[in-house]
């Protein structure tokens, strides 16, 4: 006689704890994780990173027209002159399932015709970026200063599971950025100075839009990052 748990067929969708009593199951059919309620009334994730990582990031999600960003601890923001035709590659762990209604960057400093956009990428079993974007912005204007989003680019981010950030410029103009001892560590060479927080993509065309990532062409990357806003 087969066993029948409490189950969602939606993808991303972990189950609410007013479903369930403590110590019992439930699974997401769609994405194949089993979840459990804690004494504490939690709910987390069975037998996969994401329950982990979700358990031990602190998040609220953005009220309404507030943002979160790729910040990992609080600090200031810095700027960074980006180089034209390059991606820049940046980890992001979102801890609880939300849909975001807008993604931008900020310009602090205007470049003459200049333009920018952002992408997200998936994770392959690596860790590394992987595939085509799970979802773009359009090209923003970056001939003027301030926030530029796109209300089009929306999404919803999957509970313990890593995306990679993608900002790329057609273009030197600056953007506002997040120092590199604001993020995560990839990895590290023990007799070096600093690790590498990142990757990016040298001389992809703008034009040519976010590529189909070969990690091959992936380069570390120690320095401050792009910083990518997403819209409550």
């Amino acid at each position: 006689m087969a066993i029948q748990l409490k189950r969602n067929t939606t993808s991303g969708i972990v189950p609410d704890p007013a479903e369930l009593v403590s110590g019992e199951l439930a699974i997401n059919t769609a994405d194949a994780k089993l979840f459990a309620k804690k004494n504490d009334g939690t709910v987390v994730e069975i037998g996969g990173g994401g329950g982990s990582a979700a358990q031990a990031t602190p998040f609220v999600i953005p009220s309404a027209n507030r943002y979160r960003s790729n910040m990992v601890t609080a600090g200031s923001y810095t700027t960074l002159s980006m180089t034209a035709n390059r991606i820049y590659f940046s980890p992001i762990i979102f801890p609880m399932t939300w849909s975001c209604v807008a993604i931008g960057s900020y310009v602090t400093t205007a470049g003459s015709g200049a333009s920018g956009r952002v992408g997200v990428y998936a994770s392959d079993s690596d860790g590394y970026p992987t595939g085509s974007p799970l979802v773009a912005t359009g090209d923003y204007n970056a001939s003027t200063t301030g926030l530029k989003e796109d209300t089009s680019a929306t999404y919803t981010f999957t509970a313990g599971t890593q995306y990679w950030l993608a900002t790329t410029v057609d273009a030197t103009f600056t953007l506002r950025a997040i120092p590199r001892a604001s993020m995560y560590e990839m990895d590290i060479v023990p007799l070096s100075a600093g690790g590498n927080v990142g990757f990016y993509w040298a001389s992809w065309s703008f034009a040519l839009g976010f590529p189909s990532i070969v990690k091959a062409s992936l380069i570390n990357l120690s320095g401050n990052f792009p910083a990518v806003y997403f819209k409550g």
